[in-house]
């Protein structure tokens, strides 16, 4: 986390994002919580992130914890930012997937 800290500093906080609002708000979104948890508001964080992702407390608690070892993408996707060039997982692998339901996922 500090390493991101450091990063941000040096390149600026929207340094590897394209210049859309999306892409931004996560990005916001990402050093309001980093800079909570750095100073060790791990309550604040959580109550925020909710208010900022509208998320269920459980979903939001999961998204909190652990949140220090996080990438920085991996918080962007938190907050609902996923880049184009991520590659989505091909049809094949959704159809074989064990839990796969024919009625419920087509």
């Amino acid at each position: 986390m500090t390493k991101q800290h450091v990063e941000r500093i040096e390149t600026g906080p929207y340094h590897d994002l394209p210049d859309c609002s999306e892409a931004r708000k996560a990005a916001d979104g990402v050093i309001q919580i980093d800079s909570l948890i750095m100073e060790g508001r791990e309550l604040e964080a959580t109550r925020l992130f909710r208010e900022l992702t509208g998320k269920t407390w459980d979903e939001v608690i999961d998204s909190i914890r652990g949140w220090r070892d996080l990438k920085r993408a991996e918080k962007l996707a938190r907050f609902g930012w996923c880049p184009k060039n991520m590659s989505k997982p091909d049809q094949s692998e959704v159809l074989s997937h064990p839990m796969h339901d024919r009625l419920l996922d087509g």
